[in-house]
């Protein structure tokens, strides 16, 4: 199983333009992209998607990262895995 993990943009624009987040938190996330995936469960609000949160602690500060991912994308090895927030601790 390959994970493709994308942000959303409100989320890339704190990495990239405001700075809010540090970049080593996105590398933090790729590297564990498989792992989170694992732990993701079925969304009790939407029945196709796939939900769950992981607190990363890096450079002294404690960011909750929030993942969504479609439930039924299987059409290959690729689970794609979405970044659709973050708040920083």
């Amino acid at each position: 199983m390959t994970v493709e993990l994308t942000f959303e943009f409100k989320v890339e624009r704190g990495f990239f333009w405001t700075g809010r987040f540090p970049v080593s938190l996105m590398e933090e996330i790729g590297l564990r992209k498989n792992d989170l995936y694992k732990k993701l469960a079925p969304d009790v609000t939407r029945a196709d998607m796939l939900v769950g949160s992981e607190v990363i602690a890096l450079e002294g500060r404690r960011f909750e990262v929030t993942f969504a991912a479609d439930r039924y994308q299987t059409s290959s090895d690729i689970r794609p895995m979405r970044v659709i927030y973050i708040e920083e601790k």
